[in-house]
């Protein structure tokens, strides 16, 4: 399990209710991966999410991202947001693509449909 500070959970809180806001139907997962998920992090690391959905195209990208530079998310964390079509990713994970393999291994699934 990662360890999250109360900050960091308040503020994936916040992010997954935006996403599953602006995806509606179209949102599959969000999972955390990298350094978080592995616990490995340093203070210089981000916190780094991948958000995977059914079709992109019916995906504002820009009401995604724009959320994270909202007053209400603390300026402090620094999120890395990676947005996939579900298909594509397990077709990258089928190929043995190293970051689907790892996001695969050692991530955490935070959200799912």
């Amino acid at each position: 399990m990662a360890k999250l500070t109360r900050e960091e959970k308040k503020a994936i809180d916040k992010i997954l209710q935006h996403i599953s806001n602006v995806c509606h139907d179209q949102l599959v997962s969000v999972i955390l991966y990298g350094s978080k998920a592995r616990g490995d992090f340093t203070t210089e690391s981000d916190i780094d999410l991948l958000v995977l959905v059914r079709n992109r195209q019916n995906v504002s990208r820009d009401k995604i991202y724009d959320f994270l530079l909202d007053d209400e998310i603390d300026y402090s964390l620094n999120f890395s947001l990676s947005i996939y079509e579900a298909a594509e990713f397990q077709r990258l994970a089928s190929i043995n693509v190293p970051f689907a393999l790892n996001v695969m291994k050692e991530g955490e699934v935070l959200w799912t449909n």
